[in-house]
């Protein structure tokens, strides 16, 4: 379910375990939790949401988006996880925060690619954009992403208007994840693993394989 890095820290939603008699995780939804050193302590909304997908930004440490799986709209939090409003109606597959301009939110639709300049409040159209399912900021470019379309075919470009896009290889089977550093590194996790390239997509390094379902 939606799980995400702030600062030192992990946050995460989604279901308990069947079995699980760890009280941090309340049944049916988690809401939000965190693990520090510490372990895993409960944040907020306990019992009550379970967000498909959360995303922050290094450019405003105390900001939270989520997508909540009981209805669709943009929910957000100012004061890391404690307390949440609910901004934009929005039916999305993923979202993310730009890692400069955290007013900037671009979200991954069935009507295209999306993008916020007002925090998540309201949303536009990516000109040009191509179709994309899973995305991340991407902060070696201004208002950069990175993402994977609905064909594997993994895309590099910004929100910025009048930007072009460009291919950097592509997914292994469907893409659950892609993640971006300020050194260039990108991870993506697909059906073959977890591959990592460090040269702009023209070559991939197999880091962790998934093995075959048997």
């Amino acid at each position: 379910m939606g799980l995400t890095v702030q600062g030192d820290s992990l946050l995460a939603s989604g279901h308990p375990g069947p079995e699980s008699d760890d009280a941090t995780f309340i049944a049916p939804n988690i809401g939000l939790v965190r693990h520090t050193e510490s372990g895993w302590e409960q944040v907020s909304l306990a019992g009550i949401t379970d967000f498909h997908m959360l995303a922050t930004t290094p450019a405003a440490p105390e900001f939270i988006l989520g997508l909540p799986s009981d209805r669709a709209v943009l929910a957000a939090s100012t004061d890391a996880g404690q307390t949440w409003v609910d901004l934009a109606a929005l039916t999305a597959r993923d979202i993310s925060i730009d890692t400069v301009q955290p007013d900037v939110v671009t979200a991954t639709t069935a009507d295209g690619l999306m993008v916020s300049r007002d925090g998540g409040a309201t949303f536009s159209p990516v000109q040009d954009a191509p179709v994309l399912v899973v995305i991340a900021a991407d902060p070696t470019v201004q208002e950069g992403i990175i993402g994977v379309g609905t064909d594997g075919t993994i895309w590099t470009g910004s929100t910025v208007p009048g930007s072009s896009w460009s291919t950097a290889g592509r997914a292994t089977g469907a893409a659950a994840a892609i993640a971006a550093a300020a050194d260039g590194t990108v991870a993506i996790a697909d059906e073959g693993g977890v591959r990592v390239t460090t040269d702009g997509g023209k070559t991939w390094q197999l880091v962790i394989e998934t093995e075959p379902a048997s």
